[in-house]
């Protein structure tokens, strides 16, 4: 199979990586500027959600741009600009038209480099943020994961929330911010650059170069430690029309080779609408409108998490059904006829996404980050076409833990016997 791209990779005199995956059909460019080091896990108590809420105040005005010409920068030109953050990374992210390409790079250098946290901006980017926080908690599908992994990996940055808690955001002191975004931010070390679509990559370096070359090494403090996952069955009671079921074992992490048979396993369990408990809990027992199970990766561990969104009645039927199939699969395994079709519908998802800019803007970051070369399209899907009866027994009897499950219900759920699923 052959992908009409090319890539290249340079490193800046100071360290900085540029990464660029060249697609010349392409009418635009996507290009990403990830900081490592950031988000939670790389985060004090006492700074919680700092990370966070750095990605917000870099909008609200650098040295050479006020918020608005930030915001209509690449508007203007029909482009999008934004950023996430994650538990491990940022990233500050512009889809463009490919003449737009520098000024793409300008806009994305200049919220690292020349931020500049006015005291004003940041009391109104805290409040906010403090909306965005009471709007998680009034979403309970969405609150219902950050507490789930608040109690999965209690007293470890890895369960903490990454928008952080009000009273952290509350009573942040400016500089301490200003420090984690020096400290963090400005260090070439921990910044990546990649790019998808048309673009120039000789540019792009020169570019950096010139805007970011100045950047020298930042001593970051915070390591984090590898997370312990506590086996708990917990219930809270929240004023909601549903029950929110949440069930989570230990799986693959994003390094180990048996990530791919988690890919397939999590597909045949809750990944499309033909998957096991779709097809049990919502087409044959009627019971949950929102059912799928998800994996959550990261560099040193990772969750397999069942979600249901049902009424309180429901709720222990559909985890007995969770609770004995996922015995019959560590039992039975899966057979060659399930393990081909499941495959396919893998492999279908990531040719799919290759299509997306975006995507292989992101891959080439993470890919980076996690093993330190450049992993192609193709390359992935051979090793998906790799996972076989052999390496889904394997991946089931000695990486998918659901001996060490974990279960939580958010909703009106004060008169389940949660004794039973234990």
């Amino acid at each position: 199979m052959t992908f009409n791209s090319s890539f290249k990779k340079t490193v800046l005199s100071n360290g900085i990586r540029v990464l660029t995956e060249s697609y010349p059909s392409a009418h635009s460019v996507c290009l990403g500027l990830w900081i490592e080091k950031t988000g939670v896990r790389y985060e004090s108590p006492e700074m919680m959600g700092v990370s966070h809420l750095i990605e917000h105040m870099v909008f609200k005005r650098t040295e050479k741009r006020t918020g608005f010409e930030i915001a209509r920068s690449l508007e203007a030109v029909g482009g999008e600009l934004n950023a996430m953050t994650g538990r491990e990374y940022t990233c500050f992210h512009a889809h463009c038209l490919k003449e737009d390409q520098a000024l793409s790079a300008d806009v994305l250098c200049d919220l690292i480099s020349g931020a500049s946290f006015d005291p004003g901006d940041l009391k109104t980017e805290k409040e906010v943020v403090l909306q965005e926080i009471k709007m998680t908690e009034d979403d309970l599908e969405e609150s219902v994961f950050d507490e789930f992994f608040g109690l999965y990996f209690e007293g470890n940055s890895a369960g903490w929330p990454i928008l952080g808690t009000a009273q952290n955001i509350a009573g942040m002191d400016r500089d301490k911010i200003y420090d984690f975004y020096q400290k963090h931010y400005q260090n070439p070390e921990t910044i990546i650059v990649t790019a998808a679509g048309n673009v120039d990559h000789e540019a792009l370096h020169a570019q950096v170069e010139k805007l970011l070359g100045h950047l020298k090494k930042a001593e970051t403090q915070i390591y984090p430690k590898a997370p312990t996952p506590v086996q708990f069955v917990e219930k809270k009671q929240r004023p909601s029309e549903q029950t929110h079921l949440v069930m989570g074992w230990p799986v693959s992490s994003h390094k180990e080779q048996t990530r791919f048979d988690s890919y397939i396993v999590n597909t045949y369990l809750g990944g499309g609408m033909t998957s096991l408990f779709f097809q049990e809990i919502r087409e044959k027992m009627g019971a949950a409108y929102n059912v799928y199970t998800m994996l959550t990766s990261y560099r040193d561990f990772g969750i397999n998490i069942f979600y249901a969104g049902t009424e309180q009645a429901q709720v222990m039927p559909i985890s007995s059904l969770v609770l004995n199939e996922l015995e019959k699969l560590k039992t039975n395994g899966l057979n060659d006829e399930q393990i081909e079709s499941f495959k396919h519908q893998v492999r279908g998802q990531i040719l799919l996404g290759s299509n997306d800019m975006e995507s292989r803007m992101n891959s080439l970051a993470i890919n980076e980050w996690l093993y330190g070369e450049y992993r192609p399209v193709s390359r992935v899907i051979e090793q998906i076409s790799k996972v076989s009866q052999k390496s889904i027994s394997h991946f089931l009897e000695n990486d998918f833990h659901t001996d060490k499950m974990s279960i939580y219900i958010l909703g009106q759920s004060t008169e389940l016997d949660v004794s039973q699923l234990v």
